[in-house]
């Protein structure tokens, strides 16, 4: 018998162990949406200036709607279209915070299961309560001004800048793969637009590129993930922002070893284009050889944005799951156990 031979397998067994061990051992939670009984722990803006969305805190932005971009609380039952049912005795905590629609009392979005659409005190509203987020975009009442297009509510959080994770490495090998993780629960309940319109979520990872020598950031590519689109097809895409003029890798959930851009977890659901009535788990992990591949193939179709392969001087710097709109769309959707971990 070849004792050598039979030791050196022994000892590659053991190493391929303790290698699963330590990566298991070395994943690292670097985010959780919270878990709350009201908005209390988030911080909630309308349209906000420059500056004015601090890092190291979880938000909730409402961007582009309408003009008026008065937040209240919100006194109807808003989980109609999310699913979201806190007492009302608390709405003032708040536990709904909404804009003042356009039209008062708002009666565009009434409906048969709107116990009391007729008195609809806010149009966009979002929710917190017993520990899910909940979120009605309403781009009916609450119009994207003229000169704009999309109508949006993001939760987002930045990381501190003197903390920001980097999850990646230049030469990914199968045993040397490192990224993050992002799982969550999610329902779409209900949804409307125009037959040309478009009504969608999608969670973002945005990534920042420093310069090894001066530190100083360079470049930023938005990292998305189809999780809604309503009524419409999926396909994965490299895009520029049309806002921001950065990069955007476009990815889609539509089952394993499916995409380029991330792999999907067994057991996650896949990027939905109609509603559904329960909650759905997604989950899916964005590592070094995907991000590799994306920045190729954004440098192969956009090559002035020439982005540094070398993706240990990529930093997660931002994280958001996007609700837009375009012109009379609506949408309604409740969010859990969100958690961002690096793997």
């Amino acid at each position: 018998m070849d004792h050598g031979h039979q030791f050196d397998t022994v000892m590659l067994v053991a190493l391929l162990v303790f290698v699963v061990l330590s990566a298991c051992a070395d994943s690292k939670e670097l985010y959780r949406l919270p878990e709350a009984s009201n908005l209390s722990s988030v911080i909630v803006l309308a349209n906000p200036h420059a500056g004015q969305q601090p890092q190291g805190h979880t938000l909730v932005v409402f961007w582009r709607l309408g003009t008026q971009a008065q937040l209240t609380p919100a006194t109807w039952l808003v989980g109609n279209w999310t699913g979201v049912y806190p007492p009302p005795s608390t709405y003032t905590a708040p536990t709904q915070l909404g804009i003042s629609p356009i039209h008062s009392p708002n009666t565009v979005n009434a409906t048969s299961s709107d116990v009391n659409a007729a008195v609809h005190n806010t149009a966009s509203t979002v929710q917190w309560h017993g520990f899910s987020y909940g979120c009605f975009l309403d781009t009916e009442d609450n119009r994207p001004p003229n000169g704009t297009r999309l109508g949006t509510i993001v939760v987002s959080y930045d990381w501190l800048s003197g903390e920001l994770p980097r999850p990646f490495v230049s030469q990914p090998v199968p045993l040397h793969d490192p990224g993050v993780r992002v799982s969550f629960y999610f329902q779409a309940k209900r949804a409307t637009k125009p037959h040309e319109g478009a009504v969608y979520s999608t969670l973002s990872l945005g990534f920042k590129h420093f310069d090894p020598v001066s530190g100083k950031a360079t470049r930023f590519v938005w990292y998305e993930t189809s999780i809604f689109d309503y009524q419409r097809g999926f396909k994965e895409s490299i895009m520029v922002d049309s806002i921001s003029g950065n990069p955007i890798v476009h990815g889609v959930l539509l089952g394993a070893n499916t995409s380029r851009y991330h792999a999907q977890a067994p057991g996650s659901a896949n990027s939905a284009n109609e509603t559904f009535s329960s909650w759905r788990f997604y989950e899916f992990e964005v590592r070094s050889s995907h991000v590799k591949a994306a920045f190729d193939d954004v440098n192969t179709r956009f090559p002035s944005f020439a982005l540094p392969m070398n993706l240990s001087d990529w930093a997660l710097a931002h994280y958001n799951l996007e609700n837009e709109g375009l012109a009379r769309a609506h949408l309604g959707l409740r969010v859990a156990n969100l958690t961002i971990t690096e793997i």
